[in-house]
């Protein structure tokens, strides 16, 4: 009912959320569980190729013209952009792979690796849905509605990748300075912090639902429900622009709430994030859309002086788009480098710290009503070293005693 209505970014959009949630799936030692837990990630990039060969197979021809509109440029001018989106995809792929053996290396570092990889996939799930408005423009460049809702749906993954990267600054100091990890103001502090992402997060989410659920289902089924609701005859369309002029400023506000956050717990945190060059990271999530954002409004702008037609601005807003996510592909091996999980790097020292385990007491005794299990609570502690903990060490006489 729905696939001739709602555009590809809906189905991106269920790609990208059924993959994330694997990664939540409950763990079982040894189970099938763990093992789809840790092919997520590549299940996501194997549905965006086959995504972007989807693309491939419905290329006009070559010898066909933009319309007049777009001022009559050929087809095959999308050449390029669907080589710089594959070298993005084929990037992220081989940044990919280089973590893919640190997932195992600690039980603590799969969480550091899902969230540098929700980073690393925001290029290419740009990259793609741009290189879908590069085709459906000239196609059909009367619906701009289907082109810059799908631009706007690629701001849900971007509002994830923020989420994934201040969880990573959380979880790196909360796992690497003893001296906040059991500070009640660093949590309220983090917590706030991770509230003011939190909002860009759902904002973003509930405005692209709005709009999947007004073009795919109002829109495509019930028309005259648009002219209900404005009381005069209108389309859904109109009635969906005017409502986002309201939408857009909302969304630049929580963007800068989110944005601040970020930078205030950065700041806060100096000392603590410097191994892990925050400055970096945090424009290797944030640029994107940083860069899309700018060059929208900047594109728009020539517009109102007639240089080009509307059309022929988003369509250069999304050919760009192409080639700048593949640049920061580039730039993502500078500001998320695998040798951070190598020995002795910040990230790996939180996966270790991250990973260990206090010794537990069970109550079961052996066999011969005796303290059996006191031997094996005795041999883990032989294998794992315990510190000057004071917890660690009434723990310890107290395994002794039983």
């Amino acid at each position: 009912l729905l696939m001739g209505h709602v555009y590809e970014a809906f189905w991106v959009a269920c790609l990208g959320l059924g993959t994330i949630a694997l990664r939540y799936l409950p763990m079982g030692a040894g189970s099938c569980r763990d093992c789809i837990r840790g092919m997520w990630v590549w299940l996501y990039m194997w549905g965006i190729m086959g995504f972007m060969i989807r693309e491939i197979v419905r290329f006009p021809d070559l010898n066909e013209e933009f319309p007049d509109e777009l001022y009559r440029f050929p087809f095959w001018v999308n050449i390029p952009a669907h080589v710089a989106v594959w070298l993005s995809w084929i990037l992220t792929a081989v940044h990919l792979w280089q973590f893919r053996a640190h997932r195992s290396s600690f039980v603590g570092a799969v969480g550091l690796v899902d969230r540098i990889s929700d980073i690393l996939l925001l290029p290419t799930t740009f990259g793609l849905l741009a290189l879908h408005c590069t085709r459906i423009i000239p196609q059909a460049p009367k619906d701009l509605w289907n082109a810059t809702a799908t631009l706007d749906a690629a701001e849900m993954f971007e509002s994830w990748a923020l989420w994934s990267f201040q969880q990573l600054f959380i979880e790196y100091i909360a796992s690497c300075s003893a001296h906040v990890h059991d500070d009640r103001l660093f949590k309220h502090f983090s917590a706030n912090c991770q509230l003011g992402v939190k909002q860009y997060l759902i904002f973003i989410f509930a405005s692209n639902s709005f709009e999947f659920v007004w073009r795919g289902v109002v829109d495509a089924h019930f028309p005259e429900f648009c002219r209900w609701v404005w009381g005069e005859e209108t389309t859904c369309e109109e009635v969906f622009w005017r409502a986002e002029d309201h939408i857009v400023g909302a969304l630049w506000y929580s963007c800068t709430i989110a944005i601040v956050a970020i930078l205030r717990f950065e700041h806060a945190m100096t000392t603590e994030l410097s191994p892990l060059r925050p400055k970096w990271k945090f424009w290797g999530a944030k640029v994107i859309v940083t860069i899309a954002s700018v060059q929208r409004l900047g594109l728009w702008s020539l517009t109102l002086i007639s240089l080009w037609t509307e059309n022929f601005a988003w369509y250069l807003h999304a050919y760009l788009l192409c080639f700048e996510t593949f640049l920061i592909s580039i730039m993502h091996f500078c500001a998320y480098p695998e040798r951070e999980f190598q020995a002795n790097g910040p990230l790996a020292q939180a996966g270790a710290a991250m990973s260990r385990v206090v010794p537990t007491v069970y109550g079961r005794v052996g066999e011969n009503g005796e303290g059996g299990q006191a031997e094996e609570g005795k041999a883990s502690d032989a294998e794992s070293p315990v510190g000057s903990d004071p917890g660690e060490v009434e723990l310890k006489a107290v395994i002794e005693k039983e």
